[in-house]
């Protein structure tokens, strides 16, 4: 008697593993094209579940098909559907780089047009730098205190726009630039005195400037 039930149960334990709905993965002997659900590396019930053990709740493999990412399912083995992580792109870093140039190199006294000087110092600059690389440039126009305050921030404001347009002329992008004046309210050396001497306008000299501010990116 004993000998018959574990028979039968043998038996029936091979009818079941021989079902279509334990077929083997798709690429693997005996997968069924029409059932590609079941091409896994898993057993199923007739209702279409995978079957899970009693004790562990683990779900049973079907032995025919090994067990790896192509026939995994997610609620099975999740860890073969871990999303791979993904690198922040690293973002450019911006250098800035400041340059102060002598406005009296640039422009005559109490003037805006750009000096021979100043061209070919601007020439230099722009030959130094490569303008694919280029973020920004700022130009700030600083000048002495001889002459009204509203009088000077004109003349800071024209002298940076001169500066500006020159780059422009060179190949700089006029998107990249931008020109401001500060007139005389950012001196960087005070001098006794009040008229218009020349040894007053020669000690003023640093103060007639304008500052190139470069920022170039990384990439």
């Amino acid at each position: 008697m004993k000998n018959f039930t574990a028979l039968s149960t043998g038996l029936l334990a091979a009818a079941i593993m021989a079902s279509p709905a334990f077929a083997a993965g798709e690429g693997y002997p005996g997968c069924l094209k029409s059932d590609t659900d079941k091409c896994t590396a898993y057993v199923y019930d007739s209702m279409g579940k995978v079957v899970r053990d009693d004790v562990m709740k683990k779900c049973v493999l079907n032995g025919h098909i090994p067990l790896e990412a192509s026939s995994a399912i997610k609620e099975c083995n999740p860890e073969f559907f871990k999303d791979a992580a993904v690198e922040a792109p690293v973002a450019p870093t911006v250098s800035a780089k400041a340059i102060t140039l002598n406005a009296d190199a640039f422009f005559d006294f109490d003037k805006y047009n750009l000096k021979p000087e100043g061209k070919k110092s601007l020439d230099a600059l722009v030959k130094d730098m490569k303008i694919e690389q280029v973020e920004y440039i700022t130009v700030v126009g600083h000048t002495d205190r001889i002459g009204s305050k509203e009088y000077n921030q004109k003349l800071s404001e024209r002298r940076a726009n001169t500066v500006a347009q020159y780059l422009v002329s060179k190949g700089v992008p006029a998107s990249k630039i931008k020109s401001s004046g500060v007139g005389l309210t950012q001196p960087v050396k005070e001098c006794k005195g009040t008229k218009a001497t020349p040894a007053l306008i020669k000690c003023l000299a640093p103060n007639r400037r304008a500052v190139i501010t470069v920022g170039v990116s990384s990439k």
